[in-house]
């Protein structure tokens, strides 16, 4: 089975339980025909940090898992609810990678579309730039199959798992003029 969009993925009513949900013309929504029910797809919120070192180094990951898996990434992840896009960066980053970070400072966003288990999700990756409190006990754990350290302007794009993250690169570049 092919990858298919959320809004073409659901047919049973989170209210009712009956099928029948059906995308609304603008493409945004789904509604119930039995219930009347309408459901908004929204983007999901994702953040990520550029983490640089002392030397002015990028940390990156390799992707142990698909979408990508293999590519270069940037710990970071999905949001939990209620969280806000500052703390799932802490959380991702030391779920990943086990460092804690000194202050974040907003970079930019970038919308991605997000493979998972067939369905595509609409996502906002926002991106933060930070350096680590320590380095120590940097070590590569949840999704993450190894931590690369390499110049910024020495990242081929090819190699970066999202177009989101080379927009996010570029415009670490070009901020920071690394």
């Amino acid at each position: 089975m092919g990858s298919s969009e959320l809004i073409d993925a659901f047919r049973f009513c989170p209210r009712c339980g009956r099928e029948g949900l059906r995308p609304m013309a603008d493409k945004k929504s789904l509604k119930c025909v039995p219930c009347g029910y309408q459901h908004f797809i929204n983007s999901v919120l994702a953040a990520g940090v550029f983490i640089t070192d002392e030397q002015g180094r990028l940390l990156l990951i390799r992707r142990l898992k698909e979408p990508s898996k293999g590519k270069l990434g940037l710990p970071g992840g999905f949001s939990d609810p209620y969280e806000s896009a500052e703390t799932v960066a802490r959380r991702e980053v030391l779920e990943e990678i086990n460092i804690e970070l000194g202050p974040l400072r907003y970079l930019t966003s970038y919308p991605n579309r997000y493979e998972f288990q067939g369905l595509i999700y609409s996502t906002v990756d926002i991106f933060f730039a930070a350096s680590p409190i320590s380095l120590t006990p940097l070590k590569a754990l949840d999704d993450v199959a190894e931590i690369v350290f390499i110049r910024p302007r020495d990242v081929d794009p090819q190699e970066l798992a999202f177009e989101s993250l080379r927009h996010g690169l570029q415009c670490l570049i070009e901020d920071s003029g690394a």
